[in-house]
């Protein structure tokens, strides 16, 4: 069973208001990274953002993160939870 390495939530017990997971061995939930300031590296660029938001429906179908990059620009963006998987990664392992 999947379960945040930060608060303990699962699969079956998502935290209160709801959460869903933002990596990719579904170890970390949207709360937690955008409470505990998770840092994400794009795969390609080594470009660091975190999460500052987060969004979904009822079903957790169409799931997305608005970021913010942690360089000189602090632009904003916003991603499907897809895309979001596919091109960032945990920046530095929560032990």
């Amino acid at each position: 069973m999947n379960k945040c390495k930060i608060c303990g939530c699962t699969d079956n017990h998502a935290c209160e208001g709801g959460c869903f997971w933002v990596d990719i061995n579904n170890t970390i939930c949207s709360k937690c990274a955008i409470d505990q300031s998770v840092m994400f590296e794009n795969k390609a660029t080594g470009r660091k953002v975190r999460i500052i938001g987060a969004y979904h429906d009822l079903f957790g179908v169409n799931a997305a993160v608005e970021i913010q990059r942690q360089d000189e620009t602090n632009s904003y963006s916003k991603l499907s939870l897809l895309s979001f998987l596919f091109y960032y990664k945990e920046a530095k392992l929560i032990e």
